[in-house]
């Protein structure tokens, strides 16, 4: 018979309510194809993190491409749309990049 050895509780420290949140890979330029140039372009002007303009070009073509294209899921066509949300810091460059 297989008797279970119960495991002592032993209390932990307290722990930080916040952590530190590790650096995040570097944004797959390559994979945007025809948009690339477009990208770093507008990340070159005006020196905002890769990701936000390589997110706000992905929103104006998901946009442009809409009314051609529709995707097809379990529950049926839908359209072909993004729901972006740009999450940064002050000082980012987010109004740079969305508004020239």
């Amino acid at each position: 018979m297989n008797a279970i050895t119960p495991t002592p509780f032993k209390a932990e420290g307290p722990q930080p309510l916040v952590r530190s949140i590790p650096q995040g890979a570097p944004y797959p330029i390559h994979a945007l194809g025809p948009l690339r140039e477009v990208v770093e372009a507008v990340q070159g002007q005006t020196q905002a993190p890769m990701a936000i303009p390589a997110q706000s070009a992905l929103s104006v073509a998901s946009l442009a491409v809409q009314s051609f294209a529709d995707v097809e899921t379990l529950g049926g066509n839908r359209p072909s749309t993004l729901y972006c949300l740009t999450i940064a810091l002050s000082g980012e460059r987010k109004s740079s990049v969305t508004h020239p």
